[in-house]
């Protein structure tokens, strides 16, 4: 039985590493990234972050394109949008990232001081907006992440955690592939 877990744990790290380490090879014009918190055993109060980043192209192509279990300093940010950029991320072909999480005195603060770059999604066409404007798109992915783990008990560390994402990733990447794009 040990074996058996075993090699499944290894094998779901080593699809997740494959994954994580792809070429990036469509030029990506808008991001979203968000965390999830996700309870490791039901049993437990310890949660592990699951940061998520999702790229969508000029023509509405959607894919998620990292996520990797941490929180959301912004350290771990840095290192996330390195990892993208290492492989093969155009920065500079990015007109939008989308994020939430800031506590209310911060995101008034921003609206006050960056008012400018947080209306910038008006000027784009009108069809991409509904997409952009705001977390939707990733609050549904992480949506099912939570749905699918609150039921598990089996996610007793870390690596289950890679396993159960990595097959809610695959899905979901998968779906958007038979039909990404704005209209």
């Amino acid at each position: 039985m040990l074996g058996w877990f075993t090699s499944k744990r290894f094998r779901s790290m080593t699809e997740y590493l494959k994954w994580s380490n792809r070429p990036i090879t469509r030029e990506f014009s808008y991001l979203q990234v968000d965390t999830v918190y996700i309870r490791v055993r039901k049993s437990s109060k310890r949660k592990v972050g699951t940061m998520i980043v999702i790229g969508i192209t000029e023509n509405g192509y959607k894919e998620v394109l990292h996520f990797t279990l941490g929180n959301e300093s912004a350290r771990h940010f840095d290192e996330v949008l390195r990892s993208l950029i290492r492989r093969g991320l155009n920065s500079g072909a990015i007109r939008l990232a989308t994020t939430d999480g800031a506590t209310a005195a911060r995101s008034m603060a921003c609206l006050c001081k960056d008012r400018e770059d947080l209306f910038r999604y008006f000027g784009f066409p009108d069809e991409y907006r509904k997409t952009i404007r705001n977390t939707s798109l990733i609050e549904r992915v992480i949506r099912e992440v939570r749905r699918r783990t609150k039921v598990m008990d089996s996610l007793n560390n870390e690596y289950g955690c890679y396993g159960i994402l990595m097959g809610i990733v695959r899905e979901q990447n998968e779906r958007w592939s038979m039909r990404s794009n704005w209209k």
